[in-house]
């Protein structure tokens, strides 16, 4: 893995040391890639150590998607009870987006902003993980083998509408049958559309 130099790192004084030390700023294009790549180690890594991967991508239906409006007014599903948009980070912020033309002339047209909620992730985790514990348990399979599960998910906007969508990886050494599988995580998203497919070596 080759590490790229930081294009505008940043000069911070450590405490402990009592002297000035330079570090990276964490948003300029070679610390993202760093990050990227940090990130495609971590999840080989992961992958060698488990039988099966599952790729899964999640994408909300009109319905329940979460929006933004223009004046900050903050609409979620049913189910979220509380967000506090000052303290949780869940909104698109208009200016990660790239200072280029179409996303500038695309996002002054919307009423509102599609935006993710990592709230709506965390269930469709717990959901899935308590399904497949209870799938196990009922059919006779080894819950410590077969429910075992660890997975890696990262929130997206798409490219052309900016609509928000996970993707997510899990790792599993399960008996379950496959379709089974692709069976529970269908039911746990509860939000709109699953698309999802066994990952080859």
């Amino acid at each position: 893995m080759h590490l790229k130099c930081c294009e505008h790192p940043k000069r911070i004084r450590n405490p402990y040391l009592n002297k000035d030390v330079v570090v990276p700023c964490g948003k300029c294009n070679s610390c993202l890639q760093n990050k990227a790549m940090r990130y495609i180690s971590a999840i080989r890594r992961e992958r060698a150590c488990w039988k099966y991967c599952l790729f899964v991508t999640l994408t909300y239906d009109n319905f329940n998607v979460p929006v933004l409006s223009r004046n900050g007014d903050c609409f979620f599903p049913k189910d979220i009870k509380h967000i506090n948009p000052e303290q949780d980070n869940i909104f698109i912020d208009v200016n990660d987006l790239e200072n280029n033309e179409r996303d500038l002339k695309f996002i002054s047209k919307q009423p509102y902003l599609l935006c993710l909620s990592p709230y709506d992730l965390q269930k469709f985790i717990k959901r899935y993980r308590s399904n497949l514990e209870r799938y196990c348990a009922k059919n006779g399979y080894d819950k410590n083998k077969s429910a075992k599960v660890r997975y890696f998910g990262v929130g997206e906007y798409g490219e052309t509408l900016y609509r928000p969508h996970y993707h997510v990886l899990f790792f599993f050494n399960t008996d379950v049958p496959s379709s089974k599988i692709l069976e529970l995580v269908r039911e746990s998203w509860k939000f709109g559309i699953v698309d999802a497919s066994f990952v080859a070596d």
